[in-house]
């Protein structure tokens, strides 16, 4: 009973998290890659991240915006280790690019499985990240 009940209410909160974002998903691949584009634009990303998002948007075509791709699976299409591709995601999710949520597997052990990585729709206007803005403080001169 008491399973059930966890199950029941994981898959209302990952229905809910999808719902309220559901108005700012993409309607189009086009759309999908125009806000790779801009974030790819607006965000310092080293390679190993623009290589992770170009993957996940590469991955995200069937259900628009939305990929189920593990990180393991990643690691592997990107030749990186997989360690390294949880630092970029989670960078990523930080910069506001994309979103992750948790899944579990429904039946058995109820152990985690695949992440649900959702590419987020990029603002017009450039965001600075948490170190650009300290490093463009530092060249200020207080007078």
């Amino acid at each position: 009973m008491c399973k059930a009940y966890l199950n029941i209410v994981c898959v209302l909160f990952l229905v809910a998290a999808l719902r309220k974002g559901a108005s700012k998903m993409f309607k189009s691949i086009e759309e999908l890659n125009a806000a790779v584009a801009t974030h790819k634009r607006n965000h310092k990303l080293n390679k190993t991240e623009i290589a992770v998002l170009d993957l996940l948007a590469r991955y995200s075509c069937k259900d628009i915006g939305k990929s189920w791709l593990a990180k393991g699976k990643i690691a592997e299409l990107v030749g990186k280790s997989r360690r390294t591709v949880i630092r970029a995601c989670n960078r990523l999710e930080t910069l506001g690019i994309i979103r992750q949520y948790e899944r579990k597997r429904e039946t058995g052990d109820r152990r985690q499985t695949s992440n649900l990585i959702v590419i987020q729709p990029a603002a017009d206007t450039p965001e600075m990240s948490h170190q650009e803005a300290g490093s463009r403080n530092k060249n200020k001169i207080n007078t």
